[in-house]
């Protein structure tokens, strides 16, 4: 059996080959970074590879013999191997290339990846380092450099990948690269929703990869390029728009980037701080100043996840949180209206409030320390769990037929009403959620109604 990849490339070396790690596989170590993906790579044709791996017993899959990409399970890991080869691209295309050629040459499988840093190549066998286009020099510099004058020119999503790879990486990236990237930046007009999805989040969680914290910096390399405007117009309308300055150091725009990077590593806070404004300006157009942009910016941010083909869950998760930001701003909810207010969000969502409502005050770039409101929502809401405040119908002491047999009820409506106000009561008196406390405060409010 095929355990490691040193028995793999043996396997590889037995039929006239050599296995070559490449990408992160060789840049990552040299960083003293951890290498999460095993990216191997051969002149061995796809259909050679496959029977490799069945002489092996080597299990594949994800298997894109057209592109050259085979997957392989090896021990505990997974990695895409992929023949030499060169391709082309054509306006349009989107990340496809239109082109594929198989080549037997290391150097011309090279010339056809992004950055230098990605173009290192290790012998797996020797353990030698090929090196064709300076990527050990650029590493030693921490710099992103484009293969040639034509990388960025090929591949729409390189402009994406250049922006995330520098912001997880903490790399500078190189002027003429950028500069390549910006008269290129209609590419992006090109790609799927998906492919743009994929990349924004990944930019979004960017310090979850390495720790490295450059959102703010990645949000600005894309405003920069122009590709904002082409892949996240909601947000460069509040470029230059301007909010008081006793609150706010930052115009809309460069706020939502300050409260994405300080909103906790998780991907629908991240989307929810980054969108959380993005009604302010049309809502100043309508009516003269920022009068519920809450919930324009709800609507606008569905809108868009849903061009980004987002999941419905996440998409409507993200919608409620930027739906109720601006709740009990000055502080002067009482306790019982935020524990009442708290159970008709939901656990989840309230943890959820708590965390924008910081990152939205520390995004401000004017306020640094704690959150008056926020850490009083905390308070309530672990005085809640201590207490067992019961956040769904489900936890209720009693159930939908408790209240129809006790009460002489037929199912409808009417139960699902008792059952709410059975929760809102519980979420004041939360030691009243005994089955049979319960049902003679169901039978008062039948009686009452």
């Amino acid at each position: 059996m095929i355990t490691t990849l040193h028995q793999l490339a043996e396997c590889f070396k037995g039929r006239g080959s050599t296995l070559y790690g490449v990408g992160g596989m060789v840049r990552n170590p040299l960083l003293g970074l951890p290498v999460d993906d095993y990216d191997v790579c051969s002149d061995m044709q796809p259909e050679q590879v496959l029977e490799l791996a069945a002489e092996e017993g080597i299990q594949t899959g994800g298997a894109g013999t057209e592109l050259g990409m085979i997957e392989l399970v090896v021990g505990d890991i997974i990695c895409q191997h992929t023949t030499f080869r060169h391709e082309s691209y054509e306006e349009g295309c989107g990340h496809r290339p239109r082109n594929v050629a198989f080549s037997r040459s290391l150097s011309e499988d090279a010339k056809r990846r992004d950055f230098t840093v990605n173009t290192l190549y290790v012998d797996i066998l020797k353990d030698e380092i090929i090196d064709p286009f300076g990527g050990l020099e650029d590493i030693k510099k921490r710099t992103l450099r484009a293969v040639d004058e034509h990388t960025m020119a090929r591949d729409g999503v390189r402009i994406l990948r250049m922006v995330r790879f520098g912001a997880e990486l903490g790399f500078d990236i190189d002027e003429d690269t950028f500069a390549a990237a910006g008269e290129n930046v209609h590419l992006l007009k090109d790609l799927s929703p998906m492919w743009i999805r994929r990349e924004l989040d990944r930019i979004l969680l960017c310090d979850a990869k390495y720790g490295n914290h450059g959102l703010v910096a990645a949000m600005e390399r894309l405003e920069s390029l122009g590709a904002l405007d082409i892949i996240l117009p909601e947000i460069t309308q509040g470029r230059g728009v301007t909010q008081r300055k006793e609150y706010h150091k930052y115009d809309v725009m460069n706020h939502l980037f300050h409260a994405a990077e300080k909103a906790p590593c998780r991907l629908e806070l991240r989307l929810a701080a980054l969108l959380h404004d993005i009604g302010k300006p049309e809502s100043r157009r309508t009516t003269g100043r920022m009068y519920m942009h809450d919930k324009i910016s709800a609507e606008m941010a569905e809108k868009l996840l849903k061009r980004l083909c987002y999941p419905g869950e996440t998409t409507e998760h993200v919608r409620e949180l930027i739906r109720h930001h601006m709740y009990d701003l000055r502080g002067e909810a009482k306790d019982a209206t935020i524990r009442t207010w708290m159970v008709l969000r939901g656990r989840e969502l309230s943890r959820g409030l708590i965390e924008l409502r910081r990152a939205d005050v520390w995004g401000s770039g004017i306020e640094k320390g704690p959150v008056v409101t926020a850490d009083r929502w905390e308070r309530v809401l672990h005085e809640m769990e201590r207490r067992g405040v019961p956040f769904t119908e489900n936890e209720l002491a009693v159930s939908g037929r408790d209240i129809m047999t006790a009460l002489n009820l037929p199912a409808g409506p009417k139960v699902g009403s008792v059952k709410r106000g059975l929760l809102l009561h519980c979420a004041r008196v939360p030691e009243d959620n005994k089955r049979e406390v319960l049902l003679k405060i169901a039978r008062d409010l039948v009686n009452n109604s």
